[in-house]
């Protein structure tokens, strides 16, 4: 065998570990054993989700099951859902309450709300096309709130977000005396 052929075996014998070796310690996520008393971990109170569980299970259960759904124009269903579908979902799901259809029909039905007095399930209004609202989410806790994005799906956004405040145009409230 000569140097040439012996330097290639090597590289490639080299190569082959680091390719089997990265393989091998790849990161996995964390999975308690069978036989470990870990329990999983469930997404509850956070930063990306700010209401509490036990102050409204009812609305953190409904929000939890609409995350991730993708944005569909006239959409009512998991398979694609859009903003006030969403919203009249979460409303019917938590509260028993069918809303209207449409952002512009919910914008005019319900009291406005000064930012600075929302509530967890008041409707934040968004003007993305018109002088009208153009888009509806509903409120959480934080100055967060849960909507259809139309290239995200349905997330957990912030009124503090500079898009989102450049085009937050005003609060609703549906449930007078809910807290």
């Amino acid at each position: 065998m000569n140097n040439s052929t012996s330097i290639k075996s090597i590289v490639i014998g080299l190569l082959l570990v680091m390719v089997l070796g990265c393989s091998v310690f790849r990161k996995t996520p964390n999975k308690p054993s069978s036989n470990s008393s870990a329990k999983p971990t469930v997404k509850t109170e956070s930063k990306a989700f700010p209401i509490l569980k036990k102050n409204n299970e009812k609305l953190y259960n409904a929000c939890q099951s609409w995350l991730g759904v993708p944005y569909k124009l006239g959409g009512n269903t998991k398979a694609g859902v859009d903003c006030s579908a969403l919203v009249n979902a979460l409303y019917k799901e938590s509260y028993a309450i069918q809303l209207p259809r449409t952002t512009t029909e919910l914008r005019s039905k319900y009291p406005a709300v000064k930012t600075n007095e929302l509530r967890t399930g008041d409707l934040v209004f968004f003007n993305f096309e018109s002088k009208k609202a153009s888009h509806v989410g509903m409120y959480l806790n934080d100055k967060k709130f849960i909507h259809a994005s139309t290239k995200k799906g349905v997330i957990v956004g912030s009124l503090d977000d500079l898009y989102n405040a450049k085009y937050f145009i005003g609060g609703a409230r549906v449930l007078p005396n809910h807290k």
